[in-house]
């Protein structure tokens, strides 16, 4: 699959909406926000993750498979916006609640600049920190990424993460709003 789309270029930024077509692991010097319509696979280390939303840290190995339709901005990590995206990160891809992927989804290329980048960067961190998962939670959600569709028992994923069934059942009722 071929990378097809737009690309739009600022002081410190680049931006591309369109197919995310092919590629190998790689990593880069900007961060890259990426924001998908539809549930997208990242590759990162050796953990392959699936949501609609990321933020990938600069010089992290990541790969992208090939998804219809994303939004993908590139922060130069020097750069203002940049660096408070690291201070946001640490080294450490985020996943983007669905508010945040569709404020990112809602900007226009065309219209971005450094202040509109600040300012979505800021809602993204203040949403992300309101919405932090229980790390058990957190843990239990990338195990059900790398099998998509196989039924896991919900015995052996609290098992897994040192808590009852019934407690861990509270939790992604409580964080999530889901039954499991």
């Amino acid at each position: 699959a071929a990378w097809t789309g737009a690309l739009w270029r600022g002081d410190g930024w680049a931006a591309h909406r369109g197919a995310v077509g092919d590629s190998r692991a790689h990593a880069h010097h900007a961060h890259q926000i990426t924001a998908a319509p539809a549930p997208l696979l990242v590759e990162i280390g050796d953990h392959v993750k699936r949501g609609t939303g990321f933020v990938i840290p600069s010089l992290q190995p990541h790969r992208l498979r090939p998804a219809a339709q994303a939004l993908n901005i590139y922060v130069d990590a020097t750069s203002r916006v940049g660096r408070r995206l690291t201070a946001w990160l640490g080294e450490r891809p985020q996943r983007l609640s669905s508010a945040a992927t569709a404020a990112l989804l809602a900007l226009d290329p065309v219209a971005i600049s450094e202040g509109a980048l600040v300012t979505c960067m800021e809602a993204m961190a203040e949403h992300e920190q309101e919405t932090t998962l229980d790390p058990r939670l957190a843990t239990v959600l990338d195990r059900l990424e790398l099998a998509p569709g196989e039924p896991t028992p919900l015995r052996q994923l609290a098992e897994d993460v040192g808590l009852s069934e019934g407690r861990l059942s509270r939790l992604f009722a409580r964080q999530l709003g889901l039954a499991y």
